[in-house]
């Protein structure tokens, strides 16, 4: 049986107000977790929060990198060799 909520169209004050949950930092990243792998979640919005658990382990991997080749430069720069 299909669910008639998940084939709803999601309006513009509620994308504004998932936009705003989703901006708060550890909150943001449970309510996307709930609407991407969740059941009550439109169809439109669940498509959303997957993209953005995706960009979040992009984001997170590139941050990685980032921050693992700064900190080499740095140990290289004052604990290499002389």
């Amino acid at each position: 049986m299909v669910d008639e909520r998940n084939n709803e169209t999601v309006s513009v004050g509620e994308w504004f107000l998932s936009l705003v949950v989703a901006s708060i930092p550890v909150i943001g990243f449970i309510a996307v977790l709930l609407w991407a792998f969740g059941k009550g979640a439109a169809v439109s919005k669940r498509n959303w929060a997957q993209a953005m658990v995706i960009m979040y382990l992009i984001g997170g991997a590139i941050s990685i990198l980032f921050w693992s080749s700064f900190v080499a430069v740095l140990g290289a720069m004052f604990f290499g060799a002389s």
